[in-house]
């Protein structure tokens, strides 16, 4: 939806879900242990506990962000299409006269 056009998106959440459950499906490391990038060598660093913490926190506080910025996009793509509609059945209502 990023690149999307929002009225022309599907306003529902399901790539949300989808995205989420893929995201819950991926492998996660049961060790402290990250393999070092940009090396040839099978070294790796080690990250406390804590660092883990803050790590998954700020991944945690990321998606969090994303989902925000996601509702707030969806919210006013629903209230312009709200606003077409109104505008639509104005003039049809319009076009039928005082007899309508």
């Amino acid at each position: 939806v990023r690149e999307k056009d929002l009225k022309t998106a599907n306003l529902n959440s399901e790539w949300m879900e989808e995205r989420f459950d893929e995201e819950l499906t991926e492998p996660m490391g049961q060790s402290y242990e990250e393999a070092a990038e940009g090396t040839d060598e099978e070294e790796t660093e080690t990250y406390t506990p804590n660092e883990v913490l803050v790590q998954e926190m700020d991944e945690l506080n990321c998606r969090l962000n994303n989902m925000k910025e996601y509702d707030v996009r969806t919210l006013k793509a629903c209230k312009e299409q709200g606003q077409e509609w109104v505008e639509r059945l104005t003039i049809e209502i319009n076009s039928r006269g005082p007899e309508a």
